[in-house]
């Protein structure tokens, strides 16, 4: 049987096609955890803005779990079972941080509480989630992987869109009534059903060819002389750097921007992720066959400069121009449909892919550390700053402008640095 024809069959159609499946109902779970239903979840405890942002960040450090991968992938037989025990155990952990509201304890055990749980979820999520990327992506042809993504992040976004639509009403309607708590205990039904979901969706994939990914067990001198050695891959390193700085210096503190300093309602907020989702669904697959085309790196590059535009926006966002936040949505949305796969996809442009796994552990564990310490820096200069407003011209400056700013320089010298550097690397066809 050819390659082709392998591609071709029942088993890795059904299996590539599960594993999209699979991507969205993960996606409806993260849509729970890291946007306005979560800040409403922050604010009901009492936590601070700052703190808030800071935990929402917690995805940038966690990818550091990624680094535990290392030794495990060489000396797996399989990557399906290991994936789905923890991918699945996260799902659940994740939804559970709404159970909190319902403890008879203090405010600092409740937020104790959130954070452990948050780490646990993530660190799951992220010791796997590299074996998940190979595994499902081991049943897609190799010169379709930018329009499969494109159209698997398609179908994650239009049932994105319809989710958020319908469960932001609902929620609103049970804030309106003085009832938030049956509004947490909607996102607990709908989380936890939506988990168990996954993890038959992870059942069905089709068990990964062992010869994939235990050809050799490689030393970790193999590994470093294939990763950090490779000077192609360390200019992709500097890349995931600025952006992981870039992002994570502000995207953490705008659910409370939004509810909270432009007092928009879950309801107006989930409008706006709509029309954000509905946009980048609409430019997924002229993305994916950009990034086919041309190159990972030119899709990326286009990614990162829309991106640094919708942060430039933000900058002008304050409570007598909301509406500014809903075209930051917007540009966000389009911006991540060449920054998200092609941010996986560009790592098979420079590294073997017998060390993909590793190559993807290290860039986003180096990656997330960097965000989360420009997070946290971020959460106390927000604190300081709330403390000590500037006014210009007689208009209030929030930190949160500040910090756009920030981002969106950065970010541009991202897109730079791609057009400067990684454009002109020689490309790995594999």
């Amino acid at each position: 049987m050819t390659m082709t024809d392998k591609f071709s069959t029942t088993a890795y159609k059904r299996s590539r096609w599960i594993y999209a499946m699979q991507c969205t109902f993960e996606y409806l779970i993260n849509l729970i955890i890291t946007g306005a239903f979560f800040s409403k979840l922050a604010k009901h405890i009492g936590m601070s803005d700052s703190l808030t942002g800071i935990i929402l960040s917690i995805s940038s450090l966690a990818f550091m779990f990624q680094i535990l991968s290392i030794p495990l992938v060489g000396r797996l037989k399989s990557l399906k079972t290991i994936t789905l025990i923890f991918n699945s155990l996260a799902q659940f952990i994740h939804v559970s941080v709404f159970l909190t509201p319902f403890f008879d304890v203090s405010q600092k055990t409740k937020e104790i509480l959130i954070i452990v749980g948050i780490v646990l979820s993530y660190f799951s999520i992220y010791l796997v989630s590299g074996m998940l990327f190979k595994w499902g992506n081991s049943f897609v042809e190799p010169h379709k992987r930018g329009v499969f993504s494109a159209i698997k992040e398609m179908i994650s976004l239009g049932c994105g869109a319809v989710y958020s639509l319908v469960v932001g009403f609902v929620f609103d309607a049970f804030e309106s009534a003085g009832q938030i708590e049956k509004g947490f205990t909607l996102i607990l039904i709908i989380g936890f059903s939506i988990s168990i979901i996954n993890l038959i969706c992870l059942l069905l994939i089709k068990k990964d060819e062992p010869q994939n990914n235990k050809a050799t067990n490689p030393k970790t001198k193999d590994i470093v002389e294939n990763t950090i050695k490779n000077k192609n891959f360390r200019h992709v390193l500097i890349l995931q750097l600025l952006w992981d700085v870039g992002r994570c210096a502000t995207v953490g503190f705008l659910a409370t921007y939004r509810t909270n300093d432009l007092l928009i309602s879950v309801g107006i907020i989930e409008i706006m992720n709509v029309l954000g989702q509905i946009a980048r669904l609409l430019v997924s697959q002229p993305f994916g066959k950009y990034s086919d085309r041309k190159s990972f790196a030119k899709g990326m590059k286009l990614g990162l400069g829309i991106a640094a535009a919708g942060y430039a926006i933000v900058v002008f966002t304050m409570p007598q121009t909301w509406f500014f936040i809903a075209i930051y949505g917007i540009l966000n949305s389009i911006a991540f449909a060449g920054i998200n796969a092609n941010s996986f996809n560009v790592t098979y442009s420079y590294v073997k892919e017998e060390y993909i796994v590793q190559a993807m552990a290290i860039k986003n564990s180096i990656g997330g550390i960097a965000g989360f310490i420009t997070a946290l820096l971020a959460g106390k200069f927000l604190a300081f700053y709330q403390q000590n407003s500037l006014f210009l011209f007689g208009i209030k400056i929030y930190g949160q402008q500040i910090l756009a700013l920030f981002s969106a320089i950065v970010i541009g010298l991202a897109a730079f640095y791609i057009h400067k550097v990684i454009e002109k690397q020689k490309v790995l066809h594999q």
